[in-house]
């Protein structure tokens, strides 16, 4: 049984790897001839920036939660309870952390950082770790499939435009919040 498992983790994993490859196949050339390298560029370093950010929110709660609920598998109410202090510990650390970051955008002054908001309330919102720990790959890689794809076809159906940069990156942060939420 235990081996039919790692056989069907490594599968989801590994779906949900080449999807994302062959939809950035598919993505990339479009997105780079109708935004631009400066658009891009912004999208980038808005992403670059944010990240740093999520690192500060997460401070490794997708290790030590997944660890925690694996641990705690067949006791349900130990379960709920270590799960209950782990979304605390990941709401208040990336309420510090979005606190910070717009702080920066202020300083920047480029506010359509502030849109870059939406990837700190992802990482909020994301309790994938919880999954991991359940060892639930195949609900992460049927989500995540299902996301990457919505998100691509809606960014080819609204962004047609250099000034809707905007849009991609409310549609591409936005679809991966909508599905935490």
């Amino acid at each position: 049984m235990a081996k039919a498992s790692i056989l069907n983790n490594v599968f989801y994993n590994g779906a949900v790897q080449t999807s994302s490859i062959l939809l950035n196949l598919l993505l990339m050339p479009y997105i780079t001839r109708i935004l631009g390298k400066d658009a891009l560029g912004i999208n980038s370093f808005g992403q670059a920036i944010v990240g740093y950010f999520v690192l500060l929110g997460n401070l490794g709660i997708t290790i030590y939660g997944a660890k925690a609920i694996a641990e705690r598998r067949d006791d349900k109410n130990s379960k709920q309870q270590k799960f209950a202090e782990c979304v605390t510990y990941q709401f208040f650390f990336n309420l510090i952390a979005i606190l910070l970051y717009n702080s920066w955008v202020i300083f920047q002054g480029d506010y359509i950082y502030f849109l870059f908001n939406i990837i700190i309330l992802t990482s909020m919102t994301d309790l994938s770790w919880a999954y991991t720990g359940m060892e639930r790959f195949d609900l992460i890689a049927v989500r995540n499939l299902v996301i990457k794809i919505v998100g691509t076809l809606l960014i080819f159906l609204f962004v047609k435009q250099q000034e809707d940069l905007f849009l991609f990156i409310i549609i591409q942060q936005g679809v991966l919040l909508i599905s935490n939420v």
